[in-house]
């Protein structure tokens, strides 16, 4: 079947027992009639339509089996049992339908009741000794299906009544309505569960059955080994087949065997076992010939399987189903663990679909519950075999494992799977075939591919259980190095299994412990559980001093084991890769796993850093970036151990201690820690001072608060010495050393490191940065001068080919160089810095667009966690005139971002910088550059990053948005002049002479006013005569003025930007009386540029978060704005008040608020602009739909009498005047924006409201306009629901509208 008709047969099964055990006994009965007469009266194909008819009588039996079972089982019976006796159907390979259909039917009916089916023994006997052999497929299946459900339901323990109610359903009506169980959550403490437990006349049925199948075709398979009867292969599998049904029918009721000795896979001075469960009601065995069924099934299955694999190894279906009978042998006990699981998954997504969240917890219906209920019976058959591992389980998983590397691959994933499931349930099961595994991988000529393959596979494992994951160094040392010397192989099926099996090593290693040590303290814990009286009470007595003493000295031993197996695991990979003998893909795993193998509580074998040294200079990039890595670990874990002092931070600042911590106020200017801010002559000038000075690293210490114990770096003179000679090295240092003080490995890692990867997409590695860092920090200075020239070349490289990957690499090695040296002497410091400052300089000359974010990297990474002081020379380098001009406007903007890099990293600790650069940038506002004026933004918006206001705080050092705001208003305020008076000429020049536009909107011109064209032609020559002679010089200042204004207002609208999306607190009062600026320049035409940054700034103010303080001057300033002369401003400040209200719509519902919102919208609606006046409307709508304003008769009644305005008549030459027309065409849009507000509605008020406007059909433009836009909107939003909709009106007005909606049709 399809995946939908599956969907579909779980749909109808689950429906139909849902329907009918609800059902009262005669509905049950006429349905069960009805069903039939349905089913034994039709004939239909068995695939689809048999199966779902089945799935009816099945849940027609599941509900009453003692009515339904004797009105289905003995009429199929019969017609099976006449069939099969009237005719010799034994060879026929195809059966008709009707003999199918039946036997489908019967293999579902007997899913019930065990009990019910004891009746009818004998006949269902008979259906399957006639059935079970037929050479129909067909057949077979349904019979072996039938033979399994039989023995389920007789041998099972499985609820019945999952009914939502225990209450009966033929009670009268008068004492019992059962209408009120709909929805009825069930009762925890009282489900009333009804349970089926097999009886003894079941058992005994259920032994006659395996009697009567399983032993007869045990036997048969034994005649066939000895060659007494032998079977051909449809034959064998339809046995095997059959032994599988009576295992998984009986498989709740089969006990384990015990009578088999334990095998013993891991030493342990405690007994390895595991606490069992109950899942049954009495101890009653069912046998056969007094012998367990799984043993006895084991005995018969063993022989066949040798003799089919020395005569019949390409039998794969039998194979199959062999392995399949293992499984059930030694892990099924009613239920599989998968098949569970997904049963659990399924009832929980049920659960959550049907679940009442209005109720408590655990309110479900009845059926939920017991269904629940039931699934816990399930989990404790799962886990209710036994997990001691016996001589009996060895030897089938050696089979297992045997058919694991079959030939054939059905074969070999089955049994791998087989063998997955068992190590899931014995611990340490592998162990058992672990050595025969590794065999397999061996480069040896007798080992066949398939055999090769299927030991990966069985190393690969099955759900992220992999056995080269194992916490074991045994197992990790036997598997890995196999792997790694493996024979090679091409095939891509090999080489994929093989990288998924280095892919589980890389993802799902655990560490493993090398040294375990039981304390003292655990030990005490543990006695007192024998002492204290404490419940439940141990079972088992308390060890003996004899005992524990035993398992010291057993840990001992055990972690010494551990440590020599690391470092003979570690010396084996190192061999294997040294012996040349290895492909590049094995020698590549091998580093990868010696990486994994680097452990913070050993040092790492000194041949291993060799090997990871010399292969830093490898010609293979993937094994040199895993060097990289492995080598950086290895330096940070040889990171020598520096001295830590405790200070007190109020001692050093000589503040007094705050007597409660509420007395601490968070912030940067503070008595106790302004003695950690930068100083500009701070820097240390000998090296006593450089050991009195106190360095603390971590920025964010001292702005909240102090740590409770301070601990920082004792003086480098107090330090474990870093510069050593080589006799002075460890041994796991001294091959790093060789190697970075020889120029001829230097030379070569260098031009590695400075090679192309990615044609432009390489950027700064992290990884050459820690490694360079580690060198500094362990060896001092005693590796730079093979470095240095490198260094100096690197830098110095302007060349076009090589100039990024140069600049990179020497980013790379400076920023390691920088925080490497930073338990340096001060001498070494001092001539550190002599030598890098002239490197920096040409730095800052040199770089490129490619290189620039790496040099940012670099510099930004340098600066972390880091002392000012002890970077102050490239501070203040920084900081010399970055603006010079050198290199253009990209030379300015780098250097500002070089800079803004290296102070965001030393966050509130730099005040005095960022109060000199603060001051620098002021007067470089106007830059003439875009580049750098987006960097100036940008940096000015990091300056005020600490201007923020902490709850019980103090004031920031740094500089503050205030001071910014109060040093550009006087600056922006001839401009802003500028265009209002510009505005103002423009509206007076509009008034005299509007444009043809205007006037057909209804603007009325006096006639008096307007000049003639002959004496308009008159003047305008006179003046150009007077103005030809100055007019270039006036036009050149001012657009030079101008010009530089702009520059100003790009330049801040990039820092209100940043402001507002960076800061943590963007919204102050000072800020607003920007807004009116910006809305003026936003209509600017001249510059696209400079309206672009307007409406991105004018977007990041209205969408960011007010709080209480903002609301009133936000309004005010809106206010403010909407009284210019500028209509674009008016438009601006439109868009903005409707994002802003939408951005903080639960803080502006006081009533005085809104009511202040409309107004000012309103007001804009009278507008004489007709943008304006649109837009308004618009926004009104926008509030009205959202909700926060409400339409009330106030408002109603406000553009009622606009719109109701009267216009005189006039002769048609006349225009109609401007002020009534603005008066009545603000009306309609106010009633508009009420229509528009409701786009799937109708609300009671609307209906008047279309009349109303309707009647403004024929006005002037442009309210005629607005009408039309309005009435086809509504009819678009309505138009699906109209059938709704039109209720809402009468019949007149439907008339109306329909006059007004539908387009007239013309006929010729």
């Amino acid at each position: 079947m399809s995946q939908e008709e599956m969907m579909l047969e779980v749909c109808l099964l689950s429906s139909s027992i849902s329907i009918l055990q609800q059902c009262s006994t005669p509905i049950y009965s006429e349905a069960l009639s009805r069903l039939y007469r349905f089913a034994c009266d039709s004939i239909f194909e068995i695939k689809v339509a048999g199966k779902f008819t089945a799935d009816l009588v099945r849940a027609a039996i599941k509900v009453r089996p003692e009515i339904a079972v004797k009105k289905f089982i003995p009429g199929l019976c019969e017609k099976i049992i006449q069939r099969t006796t009237s005719e010799d159907l034994s060879q026929e390979e195809h059966l008709d339908n009707e003999f199918l259909w039946n036997l489908l039917l019967l293999s579902q009916a007997v899913r019930c009741d065990g009990s019910c089916l004891v009746p009818f023994k004998e006949v269902l006997t008979k259906v399957l000794q006639l059935t079970l052999h037929l050479k129909c497929k067909d057949a077979q299946e349904w019979s072996g299906t039938l033979l399994r459900y039989l023995l389920k339901s007789l041998s099972s323990i499985y609820a019945l009544d999952f009914r939502c109610t225990v209450t009966d359903w033929d009670l009268p009506l008068t004492e019992y309505l059962p209408i009120r169980e709909w929805g009825k959550s069930g009762d925890l403490f009282n489900l009333g569960m009804k349970w089926h437990v097999p009886s003894k006349e079941e058992k005994a049925f259920v032994e006659h059955l395996l009697n009567t199948f399983l032993l007869t075709e045990l036997k048969r398979t034994r005649s066939h080994c000895d060659g007494n009867s032998v079977m051909t292969r449809e034959e064998l599998l339809q046995c095997i087949r059959i032994v599988s049904h009576c295992l998984v029918g009986t498989g709740a009721c089969l006990p384990h065997w015990t009578r088999f000795e334990s095998v013993s896979l891991i030493e342990s001075l405690v007994e390895l076992r595991r606490y069992g469960n109950t899942a049954s009601c009495d101890d009653d065995e069912i046998t056969l010939e007094g012998e367990n069924v799984r043993v006895l099934v084991s005995s018969f299955m063993r022989p066949l399987l040798a003799h089919m694999l020395l005569s019949s190894e390409d039998d794969t279906k039998t194979l199959v189903e062999i392995i399949k009978v293992y499984k059930l042998v030694m892990y099924y006990h009613g239920s599989l663990k998968d098949e569970f699981e997904g049963r659990w998954k399924n009832r929980h997504s049920i659960k959550h679909f049907m679940e009442n969240k209005l109720q408590k917890k655990k309110t479900h219906i009845r059926a939920l519950l017991v269904d629940r209920t039931q699934l816990q019976h399930e989990l404790r058959t799962v886990n209710q075999a036994p997990k001691v591992f016996t001589v009996l389980h060895r030897d089938l998983f050696l089979d297992l494992h045997h058919l694991a590397v079959s030939r054939y691959m059905e074969v070999r994933k089955v049994a791998q799977g087989a063998l997955s499931t068992g190590f899931q349930m014995f611990a340490y099961s592998y162990r058992m075939i672990l050595d025969d595994t590794i065999k397999y991988l061996k480069d040896d000529p007798s080992i066949e591919p398939h055999q090769f393959k299927g030991a990966l596979y069985v190393i690969l494992g099955e759900n992220k259980r992999s056995l080269v994951s194992k916490r074991s160094w045994e197992v990790m040392n036997k598997l890995w190095p196999a792997l790694v010397e493996t024979k090679h192989c091409e095939k891509p099926s090999v080489l994929k299994v093989y990288d998924e099996i280095i892919d589980r090593v890389d993802r799902n290693i655990e560490t493993t412990e090398l040294s375990l040590t039981v304390s003292d303290s655990a030990v005490n814990a543990a006695k007192e559980i024998w002492t204290n009286g404490s419940l439940p009470k141990p079972s088992l007595p308390s060890a003996t001093n004899g005992e524990l003493e035993t398992g010291r000295a057993v840990e001992r031993e055990r972690n010494a084991d551990n440590i020599s197996a690391y470092l003979e695991l570690v010396n084996k990979l190192v061999s294997s890769a040294e012996s040349g003998s290895l492909g590049w893909r094995f020698h590549q795993v091998s580093l990868e796993m010696l990486t994994l193998l680097i452990r913070y509580d050993i040092r790492f074998p000194s041949s291993a850093v060799r090997l990871f040294v010399t292969n830093m200079v490898n010609s293979s990039i993937n094994v040199r970036k895993i060097c990289t890595a492995g080598l950086s670990a290895i330096l940070k874990l040889q990171k020598r151990k520096h001295k830590l002092v405790e200070i007190d931070p109020y001692a050093v600042s000589g503040a007094p201690r705050p007597l409660h911590s509420n007395d601490i106020h968070p912030g940067d200017d503070r008595p106790d820690n302004r003695w950690l801010h930068y100083r500009q002559d701070g820097f240390p000038k000998d090296e006593e001072q450089w050991n009195k000075t106190v360095f603390v690293e971590k920025t964010h210490w001292g702005y909240y608060c102090w740590p409770t114990k301070m601990m920082v770096y004792a003086p480098s003179s107090e330090q474990p010495p870093l510069g050593r000679s080589f006799e002075e090295l460890l041994d796991d240092e001294k091959p790093i050393y060789e190697a970075f003080t020889s120029k001829e490995f230097v030379d070569q890692l260098i031009k590695f490191l400075s090679l192309e990867e990615n044609k432009g997409k390489d950027h700064f590695h992290e990884k050459n940065f820690v490694l360079f860092k580690g060198l500094f920090r362990n060896f001092d200075d005693t590796v730079l001068p093979c470095l240095a020239p490198h260094i100096e070349r690197l830098v110095a490289d302007t060349s076009h080919e090589t100039h990024e990957t140069s600049q990179r690499c020497a980013a790379e090695i400076i920023s390691g160089l920088i925080r490497g040296s930073k338990h340096w002497t001060y001498t070494k410091v001092v001539s550190l810095w002599k030598w890098l400052m002239p490197l920096m300089k040409i730095v800052i000359t040199n770089f490129t667009v490619e290189s620039i974010a790496d040099w940012g990297t670099c510099l930004a990474t340098a600066s972390e966690n880091r002392d000012p002081l002890k970077i102050s020379p490239l501070l203040e380098l920084l900081m010399d005139n970055p603006l010079n001009g050198d290199g253009g406007s990209f030379g300015d903007s780098s250097r500002m971002y070089l800079l803004q890099g290296l102070i965001s990293q030393q966050e509130w600790r730099l005040p005095s910088v960022l109060h000199r650069l603060y001051n620098y940038i002021l007067i470089h506002l106007r830059h003439p550059y875009k580049a750098v004026r987006d960097r100036l933004g940008s940096t000015i918006v990091s300056l005020f990053l600490y201007d923020i206001n902490l709850p019980n705080g103090s004031p920031t050092l740094s500089p503050r948005r205030v001071m910014f705001i109060e040093h550009i208003l006087p600056l922006l305020e001839p401009l802003k002049d500028s265009l209002v008076a510009e505005a103002g000429r423009n509206n007076e020049a509009g008034a005299v002479a509007p444009d043809p536009q205007r006037a057909t909107e209804g603007a009325e011109v006096p006639m008096e006013h307007a000049p003639s064209t002959e004496d308009s032609s008159e003047a305008m020559t006179m003046k150009n005569k007077e103005n030809s002679n100055n007019s270039n010089d006036i036009d050149s200042a001012e657009n030079s003025e101008w010009k530089s204004n702009i520059n100003l207002c790009k330049t801040v609208l990039k820092t209100l930007q940043g402001i507002y999306t960076r800061m943590f607190q963007a919204g102050m009062p000072e800020m607003l009386k920007l807004l009116p600026v910006i809305c003026l320049l936003e209509s600017e035409t001249k510059d696209p540029e400079l309206t672009r940054e307007c409406l991105v700034t004018l977007g990041c103010m209205s969408q960011s978060q007010m709080t209480p303080e903002l609301i009133l001057p936000t309004l005010e300033t809106i206010e403010e704005v909407s009284r210019l002369n500028s209509w674009h401003a008016r438009v601006a400040v439109l868009g903005y008040l409707q994002v802003m209200v939408f951005n903080n719509l639960f803080l502006l519902q006081s009533e005085a608020i809104a009511s202040r919102i409309r107004g000012t919208v309103v007001n804009l609606m009278c507008d004489e602009q007709l943008e304006v006046r649109e837009l308004s409307g618009v926004t009104l709508g926008g509030l009205l739909h959202c909700g926060y304003l409400k339409i009330d008769d106030q408002l109603m009644n406000q553009f009622k009498q606009l719109s109701s305005t009267r216009i005189k008549k006039r002769s048609r030459d006349e225009m109609v005047p401007i002020e009534l027309m603005i008066k009545r065409h603000a009306g309609v849009i106010g009633l508009s924006a009420c229509i528009l507000a409701f786009p799937y509605q109708v609300p009671d008020f609307m209906p008047q409201l279309l009349m109303l406007i309707s009647a403004h059909l024929n006005d002037p433009p442009p309210i005629q306009a607005t009408v039309k836009k309005t009435l086809t909107s509504f009819k678009r939003t309505h138009l699906d629901s109209w059938h709704d909709h039109k209720q809402k009106f009468t019949d007149d007005q439907l008339v109306v509208l329909t006059e007004l909606l539908v387009s007239p049709n013309y006929y010729a």
